[in-house]
């Protein structure tokens, strides 16, 4: 048993010796304990200590701390957008592979700091889930939503630690647009007076996702056919197999909540409820 925790410990600090000097220096950057912490963590409260507290008491009343949070996401996944784009149109004649070699010094500091930033923005997501528990929704919990968020945090710090500024440049530009539309969307179905708004754009956030899952994915399988794209081979085959993963849950979310209308999902999404979350109104 201490040769397997021994051989463990040693091929955890050669690939630690791959990550990026810089970021490596960063907050929630230096070890792998700090994200895997954050999860054991998320996963506790919102499955067994949350649950547990609120079983004896009334759902909080935090709508207007949530308007707060809905604004602060808004604002946080522009300025992700903005830079991720500005990024992406300055290298467009390098789209097949973006590499950091291509950028000057402070290009190259600042796309660092951008990926670093996202992974902030990743772990300020989990409180989606926190929300719900803490309003006694537990149905909303779903699979589909606690896996998305999970993955999207871990991932978003294994590519910012390993490979940050790179390749998953145009995921950062698609990711952060979505999720500006989507935490619009949460903002609005607040008030009544948006309903009319809110029921239009509800199903394209859905469309909206599956179709940059599966630009991202192209994007990434046809760096990979670069020779020269210094991109992680790792990032590429579990970036591929998560998109590919993210494409079937929510392809089959939006079939059962909006193509089988007469299916409960479907019905709770017509009164602002998606279970994943990722739609919900906030009563």
């Amino acid at each position: 048993m201490a040769s397997i925790i021994e051989n463990l410990i040693y091929f955890y600090n050669q690939f630690d010796n791959l990550a990026d000097p810089t970021v490596k220096k960063w907050f929630l950057m230096n070890s792998l304990l700090y994200p895997i912490s954050i999860l054991g963590v998320y996963l506790y409260f919102i499955f067994l200590l949350g649950p547990k507290m609120m079983k004896n008491l009334k759902p909080f009343n935090i709508n207007k701390f949530i308007i707060f949070y809905n604004i602060i996401q808004v604002i946080f996944n522009a300025y992700l957008c903005r830079h991720t784009i500005q990024y992406f149109w300055d290298n467009l004649n390098h789209f097949r592979c973006f590499k950091m070699s291509y950028l000057t010094p402070e290009e190259a500091y600042w796309a660092r700091i951008v990926n670093w930033l996202f992974v902030i923005n990743k772990m300020l997501d989990l409180l989606d889930t926190v929300f719900f528990v803490l309003k006694k929704k537990q149905s909303h919990v779903t699979f589909l939503h606690v896996y998305h968020h999970i993955m999207t945090f871990f991932l978003g710090w294994s590519a910012a630690k390993y490979s940050p500024g790179g390749q998953q440049v145009v995921i950062g530009v698609l990711n952060s647009f979505v999720h500006t539309v989507m935490y619009s969307y949460y903002l609005l179905s607040l008030f009544d007076r948006f309903k009319f708004i809110t029921s239009i754009i509800k199903k394209r956030i859905t469309q909206m996702q599956i179709t940059q899952f599966i630009i991202a994915g192209v994007h990434i399988i046809y760096g990979f056919t670069d020779p020269d794209c210094d991109f992680p081979a790792i990032l590429v085959y579990v970036g591929t197999f998560q998109t590919i993963v993210f494409i079937i849950l929510f392809t089959n979310f939006y079939r059962k909540a909006y193509i089988k209308r007469n299916n409960p999902e479907y019905k709770k999404a017509q009164n602002g409820h998606i279970q994943n979350g990722f739609a919900n109104k906030v009563d």
